[in-house]
């Protein structure tokens, strides 16, 4: 999913215990999507609000709140994801 960074929020605990992610708001086709980036198992992206970033991971499609998640490397739980900015991958 390709979409323009439109706010860094701040770091957060994910669902999926007391593991730390980094937090920040996309604009996909006109729609807002967070991503939750666990900093665990993959490096901080370094982002700026109004650039554009490719997001794989993920997609939880809640009305109220969709939020991409699992933009890390392949887990034995989960299949591999990343976060490409400025030409990088952060997997």
């Amino acid at each position: 999913m390709q979409g323009r960074v439109t706010a860094l929020l701040p770091d957060g605990l994910g669902a999926d215990g007391p593991v730390t992610h980094q937090r920040f708001d996309l604009e996909v086709d006109g729609h807002r999507v967070e991503v939750d980036h666990n900093l665990t198992l993959a490096p901080r992206v370094p982002l700026t609000v109004g650039e554009t970033v490719v997001v794989r991971g993920q997609f939880e499609p809640d009305p109220g709140h969709p939020v991409i998640h699992y933009t890390h490397h392949a887990t034995t739980r989960h299949q591999g994801g990343f976060v490409e900015a400025g030409g990088q991958l952060y997997s």
